[in-house]
């Protein structure tokens, strides 16, 4: 468990650096390049670690492909916040990222069969289904109006290209720290939730089949947390206001799956409303 938590945490730290990288580079080349670059380089780099020979690599592999996978998030946030009605970004931004949930949701569908039959390598092999959808970015995603004028704007006037520093100027530097203080602390609780798969086996008994399934169902239902969320925010109250509400609800449900629920049926309503809420706040984050 301790090795397990270690690789996670390795895991994070790299990607995330390397995904700051990469909102760099997506400001200087384009959001549809990066984010084609990002879509063929995530599944090549799982479908890898079905070959792993070692540990070290499984995890070398695994950081790079949740580098790239992490990357693709504020890419197509950004796009669609640049070609989005601003009275309705809200909105867009989290029907955009109900895929998560949703992609969650699909996968525990068929990795218990995978797994029973053939063994865990081949579940990493379904990545290679999602190359072909670089041809839909490639062929249907053009650059966002609002990109094209700032490069265009950059040329003229001669500018730097933007680098990680530009976000700590003056003019910046309190509101990102403020929100890496906020977004780090929020994913510092998302970050526990990885091992829900692993605590169900070992804390609770149930068979890997069985704790697949349940986390895939709670990430179906917290799919219509991610709309609920973005409704809230856009129309009923302030989208700070909804963060801070979902987070709250969230983290309260988490608690009481962990130390309250005791059966089956307490602790799947207790995991959806806590998948409803505390996953759903990032559809306003």
């Amino acid at each position: 468990v301790v090795d397990r938590g270690r690789y996670i945490a390795i895991t994070f730290v790299i990607s995330g650096l390397l995904v700051t990288q990469i909102g760099v580079l997506t400001d200087r080349i384009g959001r549809q390049r990066t984010l084609l670059g990002a879509t063929l380089l995530t599944p090549i780099f799982v479908a890898a670690m079905a070959w792993a020979p070692n540990t070290w690599m499984l995890l070398v592999l695994r950081t790079l492909g949740f580098g790239a996978a992490g990357a693709q998030s504020p890419i197509t946030v950004t796009t669609v916040i640049e070609e989005s009605p601003s009275r309705l970004r809200g909105l867009f931004s989290g029907v955009l990222q109900i895929g998560f949930p949703l992609g969650f949701f699909f996968a525990s569908l068929i990795v218990p069969f995978i797994y029973s039959t053939w063994g865990w390598q081949y579940i990493f092999l379904l990545a290679l289904l999602f190359l072909p959808y670089g041809w839909v970015i490639y062929r249907y995603l053009p650059e966002p109006e609002a990109w094209l004028k700032v490069r265009d704007a950059r040329k003229a006037n001669k500018e730097n290209h933007p680098t990680t520093r530009d976000i700590f100027a003056p003019e910046y530097r309190r509101r990102t720290i403020l929100l890496f203080i906020g977004q780090f602390l929020c994913v510092f609780a998302f970050g526990a939730t990885i091992l829900l798969t692993a605590y169900f086996r070992e804390s609770k008994g149930w068979d890997a089949e069985l704790a697949i399934q349940t986390v895939g169902l709670s990430f179906g239902i917290g799919a219509f947390g991610y709309v609920a969320a973005a409704f809230v925010g856009e129309f009923l109250t302030s989208r700070r206001n909804t963060i801070v509400i979902w987070c709250i609800l969230g983290g309260l449900a988490f608690a009481a799956m962990i130390w309250l629920s005791s059966g089956y049926t307490q602790i799947v309503l207790a995991f959806c409303t806590m998948t409803f809420f505390f996953y759903g706040s990032y559809a306003v984050i």
